[in-house]
């Protein structure tokens, strides 16, 4: 009897990662106004890292993603006051 060959599983992304889209990383980025050699220092890794992720080359890990946004968090309340002072 001939068994059947297994499929591979298709990874489903999790809703973090379908929400983080590279567009949305640019967005943000964008936002903050910091270039992608800014936002690389901030998130710790290596500028080339955030031009793989906007153009959608390399995922964006859940983990990463929580990263982002606790980023942008913080620096755009950081944003909000400086605004605040310099009016």
């Amino acid at each position: 009897m001939a068994r059947a060959k297994a499929r591979p599983k298709r990874r489903v992304k999790g809703p973090m990662e379908a929400a983080m889209t590279p567009q949305a990383l640019r967005r943000i980025r964008e936002t903050l106004r910091l270039t992608q050699e800014q936002f690389a220092e901030q998130m710790g890794v290596q500028p080339l890292t955030i031009g793989l992720w906007e153009t959608g080359k390399t995922p964006i890990s859940k983990s990463r993603a929580l990263a982002i946004v606790g980023l942008a968090a913080k620096l755009s309340g950081r944003l909000s006051i400086e605004t605040d002072i310099a009016s």
